[in-house]
């Protein structure tokens, strides 16, 4: 991925491809020597038209990351205070953690919590796992704002995997009532209607809509 030194196609281009350890090219087979023609095609596959040779292919639209977002820092930059809240959509954060114990005092540290799940799960009951007594449930100031989601069955959805192979799944039901399906644009499935308190669990009101 780019990163804010990347400040344009042609620095990016240079960075990210590996030069020939030999330099007669029947010398060193350098297949990644065509770099430049990968990272156009890939410009090109997503913004189309907006890609162009006069603007760089739209370079500027990709994010520059500036440092590691990856999984466990997401969660270590909340535990540490860095991160201020969550949106959880289709995903159980504290069960599928490689430390569930450590989520949790994450999720105590946030300010919100935005979940859309068809059932509560760990992630959006996080204050009341094992251990949190009621004491402790009284001083976790997170507002967690529960979403109706849709079942698995309910949603039309492309399924990857790590491979080649992708399969699109057509729902078999409608989602009850204001249920979003999870995919798309978040924005487009977000209910509809005035907030509805559900539960007073801990530091402050639980909501859900």
């Amino acid at each position: 991925m780019p990163n804010p030194a990347d400040v344009d196609l042609a620095t990016y281009v240079k960075r990210i491809t590996p030069t020939s350890s030999k330099p007669d090219p029947w010398d060193s087979y350098n297949y990644w020597s065509n770099t430049s023609k990968f990272v156009v095609s890939f410009l090109k596959a997503m913004y189309g038209p907006a890609a162009t040779k006069g603007n760089d292919f739209a370079f500027q639209y990709l994010p520059k990351i500036d440092r590691n977002y990856s999984w466990v820092n997401i969660w270590n930059d909340m535990y540490e205070g860095k991160v201020k809240g969550l949106f959880a959509f289709g995903m159980n954060g504290v069960m599928i953690g490689p430390d569930s114990e450590k989520n949790i005092n994450a999720l105590k540290k946030a300010d919100w919590l935005v979940v859309c799940e068809i059932y509560p799960d760990e992630t959006s009951e996080f204050w009341r796992a094992p251990g949190i007594s009621a004491d402790e449930q009284r001083k976790i100031n997170t507002t967690v704002y529960r979403l109706p989601g849709a079942g698995f069955a309910e949603k039309r959805r492309i399924v990857h995997q790590l491979g080649a192979l992708a399969a699109v799944e057509a729902g078999c039901a409608s989602s009850a009532g204001t249920g979003a399906s999870g995919s798309g644009h978040s924005g487009d499935h977000l209910p509809q209607g005035p907030p509805v308190v559900s539960e007073r669990g801990a530091g402050r009101l639980r909501i859900r809509f």
